[in-house]
């Protein structure tokens, strides 16, 4: 009996692998304290979208903490609703694809994560109310 044992550089083969294209926002709508966005996933391979948003003007607070899309979770193009934002504001809305190698769940040596460019779109919450036309 012969036994071969292969080495070879993980690293190597993270580089090969590329990263993932920027998400096409495709929707957006709002209500007076949510803004809910839709995107078209870009190409490559994802496994979650990062959304993050921002009160637009100066002197505002900075980027919220990521809004975590799973690239798995259900049929048709990915969405994520924001909520408890302020009526009548102006806000930024990020949108980035995430690949997490290595990413299963017990595993002893953390994946690496690659990013791809955000998009952005900016929307304004209802003063009010928000209606809409037929």
């Amino acid at each position: 009996m012969k036994i071969e044992f292969h080495n070879f550089n993980i690293i190597s083969i993270f580089n090969l692998l590329s990263d993932p294209s920027e998400p096409e926002i495709t929707n957006i709508e709002s209500t007076a304290t949510t803004i809910s966005v839709r995107w078209q996933p870009g190409s490559g391979t994802v496994t979650e979208y990062a959304v993050t948003y921002r009160r637009s003007g100066s002197g505002s607070p900075g980027v919220s903490d990521p809004i975590i899309v799973s690239a798995h979770a259900g049929g048709g193009s990915p969405m994520a609703t924001i909520t408890g934002l302020a009526p009548g504001q102006m806000y930024i809305v990020y949108v980035k694809a995430v690949v997490n190698y290595n990413s299963d769940a017990g595993a002893d040596v953390p994946g690496e994560r690659r990013e791809s460019s955000e998009a952005s779109i900016t929307a304004t919450t209802c003063k009010y109310r928000c209606t809409s036309s037929a």
